[in-house]
């Protein structure tokens, strides 16, 4: 999908400090008016970093200046920014699971556990903000619409997972518990639909979920 997006003031998440990016999908290739754009920051979500946290959030531009973009085995010589479907093999690299273009680390990885220092992103703070990037869909008007808030890590650290019967928490399999589920680049996100400028019901992203047939009602504190 790409996206059109502009830059508003920064907001103050928690111990982290985000800034916010606007986007509009393509296809619309209208940014949102004043009136949503109030309704989107009054809204916005508060997020909260663990205490310890090894992977943090990071910008797409610091991550892109870590990697190249390579089809069917050749580099693609541009800025990943500037790159478009006519760059791209036809079918423009997909499907997903049969991808002939991926994005690989200018600094080849030796390994799956080769962590490169950027995938640890960056703590956010007032001086250097980390950006949540932000798009509305389902626009009837400036006060009815979704809006979909995403952060970026550019690693995602799996979870300890018993690979066989756990009964009372105690794993059963020969190999104790595995740490599965580690990949570079991760997405994470929470959504909002607004009817007449009112939180209706609110989503938050997982995995195997729809949205939004799996949002639930907003309940304001």
């Amino acid at each position: 999908m790409i996206l059109r997006t502009m830059k508003l003031e920064a907001c103050v998440a928690a111990a982290a400090v985000l800034s916010i990016s606007i986007a509009a999908r393509a296809a619309d290739m209208v940014p949102p008016v004043q009136e949503t754009l109030d309704i989107i920051k009054k809204y916005a979500p508060l997020v909260y970093l663990a205490q310890g946290e090894t992977y943090l959030p990071s910008s797409l531009e610091d991550y892109f200046q870590n990697m190249h973009l390579v089809c069917d085995g050749v580099t693609v010589q541009k800025n990943i920014f500037q790159v478009t479907v006519s760059d791209l093999p036809p079918g423009e690299g997909g499907p997903h699971d049969n991808a002939r273009c991926r994005f690989t680390t200018n600094n080849a990885m030796s390994g799956p556990y080769d962590i490169k220092p950027f995938f640890h992103g960056r703590m956010p703070t007032a001086a250097a903000p980390v950006p949540v990037y932000v798009y509305t869909f389902n626009v009837s008007n400036p006060q009815t619409f979704s809006v979909q808030y995403n952060t970026f890590y550019p690693y995602n650290q799996g979870k300890m997972v018993c690979p066989f019967l756990a009964p009372y928490n105690e794993c059963l399999s020969p190999f104790g518990r595995r740490e599965f589920d580690d990949h570079v680049a991760d997405w994470e996100l929470m959504s909002i639909r607004f009817i007449a400028g009112v939180p209706v019901s609110i989503h938050v992203g997982a995995h195997s979920d729809t949205e939004p047939d799996e949002a639930s009602t907003y309940n304001p504190i």
